[in-house]
């Protein structure tokens, strides 16, 4: 084998390196040219793991190496908070792999170079494979950690700024949310807190799809206390699946009793073929008093006046 490893993974064990574990260890995490950690619950936790890392970590400040994170289900988001190590925080804008993805393993055999790997045998292929699948996590956990720990720092930020109840989200080129992947984004659409009082996402595009809407409007459905709801570029992709998603918005609006403006603004989620739903909820709704429609046709703005000048709580559509 190479001297200087190309590759470097603290959690398997191979059967086929002989000498002392610790001195072949520190040569990795010294020379290697990427690293890859397979970010368990018990390599948080241990101490050795922790100290290759620091090693590894140095390195990277320098460019010495390149980190390829691999996130899996039982990372602990409190503990890696309260260590101080904010792995999570840090290395999430990593190109870094989660194992709710079934190819996860072949996509890092993408990103390294080919000719960086040292021969190895059926038989210790197997059984670095059989390690990697024996901690197999069940789908979405650490997504889900994720997602709770960006909304936990958000409400924090917010708190600070005393406005603990309104939740922004910008997802644009040069927002905090820029480079977030669709997964990322539905995620944190789902684990929006139930008792917000305003609500406005922006920016998004068309780059999440029908889910990311879907998960925005179940959400809404099931606030509490919210009073103002503004999606601005946001959009589902295509004329007939905005108006569908749009159809189920409005259904969440008929019914709803807390929501008192609703900003609509460059979205796909009001048009000809909805028209008449989005009349009949508004007709039924009873708090809403200011509808903002921005690149709505004139004539379906002036179809919702209409169905809506007898409303006993006068609605002003702009």
């Amino acid at each position: 084998r190479s001297l200087e490893p190309a590759a470097f993974c603290t959690r398997i064990y191979c059967p086929q390196m002989t000498g002392s574990w610790r001195k072949v260890t520190k040569l990795g995490a010294n020379t290697c040219k990427y690293y890859i950690p397979l970010m368990t619950d018990g390599w948080q936790k241990s101490k050795e793991c922790q100290y290759e890392t620091d090693l590894v970590v140095n390195r990277f400040a320098r460019e010495e190496v390149e980190l390829v994170p691999v996130f899996y289900d039982n990372f602990d988001v409190e503990y890696d908070k309260e260590e101080g190590h904010f792995y999570m925080n840090e290395w999430g804008s990593l190109q870094c792999m989660f194992t709710t993805d079934d190819n996860w393993m072949q996509n890092i055999l993408k990103l390294i170079p080919q000719n960086m790997f040292a021969p190895m045998s059926v038989d210790e292929s197997h059984h670095i494979q059989n390690e990697l699948q024996s901690e197999r996590p069940t789908i979405g956990g650490t997504e889900n950690q994720w997602a709770k720990q960006t909304i936990s720092e958000m409400q924090r930020k917010q708190k600070a700024k005393g406005g603990e109840d309104d939740m922004f989200f910008e997802f644009g080129s040069t927002d905090e949310y820029s480079g977030l992947t669709a997964t990322r984004a539905i995620q944190l659409m789902s684990h929006l807190p139930l008792t917000i009082k305003g609500l406005y996402i922006k920016n998004a595009g068309d780059r999440f799809g029908s889910e990311f809407m879907d998960a925005l409007i179940q959400q809404v459905d099931q606030c509490k206390n919210l009073e103002w709801l503004g999606i601005n570029n946001t959009k589902v992709g295509d004329e007939k699946g905005g108006q569908e998603a749009g159809v189920r918005l409005a259904k969440v609006l008929a019914t709803n009793t807390t929501i008192k403006t609703l900003e609509l603004r460059r979205t796909d989620l009001i048009g000809s073929e909805n028209v008449e739903q989005w009349g009949n909820s508004l007709l039924n709704n009873n708090t809403l008093t200011n509808l903002v429609l921005d690149m709505v046709d004139a004539d379906i703005k002036e179809n919702l006046k209409t169905k809506t000048k007898d409303r006993t709580l006068t609605l002003e559509i702009a």
